[in-house]
């Protein structure tokens, strides 16, 4: 079982393997691996979150988009057949906007993705994790996660997470309790999304940008 997340470019746009006839649409196809546990190795089933081997896939569709600078583009996500068939769309959909926001550096997209998705404590771990902070992945509260979040909150305060980004943190300091308030969880957002290093424009995506 795979989940994955499609990009369409036309005209046509060169990819490693494959060839079309001028004008016909072609596909940069990102697989990722569905697990049954969470263990970060991308969408997780029944989830929108992108663990960190879909953050890891992301420049090399940037790269991609690049050696075509005149190919509009167009992201379709996936899921598998099992549940309904209108939650699945809905499911899609996120999916390929989350992809979107990281493609293009988009904090507002993924605060909704967010949002419609109904983030947990999990998700949070894995930015956590993500960002070097050991810490349990068990969507439980304990002490390892509240040491994690600790520093989470005193390195965001010193911008450390926002040195090589192309933006500047999005939120002011936070207070250093370990709690995941609403406030910490947005400044994990910006954070997490700031370890992608790519800022494919907006302009680049034709339609909807998205679909599921």
């Amino acid at each position: 079982m795979s989940t994955r997340v499609t990009v369409h470019a036309s005209p046509k746009l060169l990819t490693r393997g494959v060839r079309g006839e001028s004008g016909v649409p072609m596909e940069i196809v990102l697989h990722i691996p569905s697990a049954p546990a969470y263990s970060n190795v991308g969408f997780e089933f029944d989830s929108a979150f992108p663990g960190q081997k879909i953050l890891a896939g992301m420049p090399q569709l940037a790269r991609l988009a690049a050696r075509a600078p005149q190919a509009r583009l167009m992201l379709f996500g996936h899921a598998d057949e099992a549940g309904a068939e209108d939650y699945n769309k809905s499911l899609s959909e996120r999916r390929a906007k989350a992809t979107l926001a990281l493609l293009t550096n988009d904090l507002s997209l993924f605060d909704t993705v967010a949002k419609d998705d109904h983030w947990r404590l999990i998700h949070y771990q894995a930015m956590l994790t993500a960002l070097g902070l050991t810490t349990a992945t068990d969507d439980a509260p304990g002490p390892q996660t509240t040491r994690s979040l600790k520093a989470f909150q005193r390195f965001y305060n010193t911008n450390t997470y926002h040195e090589a980004s192309t933006r500047p943190r999005a939120y002011g300091d936070l207070q250093v309790d370990g709690v995941l308030g609403p406030n910490t969880e947005a400044a994990l957002r910006d954070s997490y999304l700031a370890l992608v290093q790519v800022n494919v424009s907006s302009e680049r995506f034709f339609g909807p940008k998205t679909a599921g």
